[in-house]
C-alpha cells in the first residue's frame, strides 16, 4: 500500500489562491431550455413559499399552490432531462444495455430474425 504525502499550507499561501481573478461567466453557453428550466423552478420555488406562507402565517393556505408547484416540478424534471440530453450529462445504464446486447445475440433464432427484418422490413413475414 502507498503512503499519501501531505504538504502543509500556511494561512497565508491560501489567502493568496483567492487575490487572483474571478473567471467569468459566459452566459452563451445556454440555450433556451435552460432558461425556461430556472424560471420553471423558481416559479414553483415561489408557490413552495406561498404555500408556506400562507399556512403557518396567515393560517388559511391557498389550495392551488400545492398542484402548481407539483406540475412545475415534472416540468423542470422534463426540462432538465432535455439539458442533460443536449450536454450528453444523463445517466447512462451501459452495464445493463451491454447485458441486455450480450442476452439478444445468444438467442440465435431471435438474432437472425432480428437482422433478417433490420435488412428488409418484408424479409421477416
Amino acid at each position: 500500500m502507498s503512503q499519501e504525502i501531505h504538504t502543509q499550507i500556511t494561512a497565508e499561501e491560501i489567502g493568496h489562491e483567492f487575490e487572483g481573478h474571478a473567471p467569468t461567466a459566459n452566459v452563451s453557453d445556454y440555450a433556451i431550455e435552460d432558461w425556461i428550466t430556472l424560471l420553471v423552478f423558481w416559479l414553483m420555488a415561489g408557490c413552495v413559499f406561498l404555500q408556506f406562507f400562507t399556512r403557518y402565517v396567515l393560517n388559511d393556505s391557498y389550495a392551488w399552490t400545492e398542484e402548481i408547484a407539483i406540475n412545475c416540478l415534472i416540468g423542470v424534471v422534463f426540462l432538465g432531462s432535455v439539458m442533460c440530453v443536449r450536454t450528453s450529462r444523463h445517466i447512462r445504464w451501459t452495464c445493463s444495455i451491454t447485458i441486455c446486447q450480450q442476452a439478444w445475440h445468444a438467442c440465435s433464432p431471435l438474432s437472425s430474425i432480428s437482422s433478417a427484418s433490420a435488412s428488409s422490413p418484408m424479409a421477416a413475414i
